[in-house]
């Protein structure tokens, strides 16, 4: 997601049906991810392209 920074519209909860929102988030760690900004480094310790950062890795057959 540092390329696409997510929008959307605010969600409200419908207490009339008792339904509220439930929000799960998916990172994903590609293999042939792209280089991060040099300050990025902090958080990920590696901003070369194709260095698994955190997330699921992808998994082998």
């Amino acid at each position: 997601s540092h390329v696409t920074y997510h929008g959307r519209t605010p969600f409200e909860d419908d207490a009339a049906s008792g339904h509220d929102r439930l929000l799960l988030r998916l990172w994903l760690s590609m293999p042939n991810n792209r280089p991060l900004p040099a300050d990025h480094e902090v958080l990920w310790r590696s901003v070369e392209p194709g260095r698994v950062r955190g997330g699921i890795q992808q998994g082998t057959a």
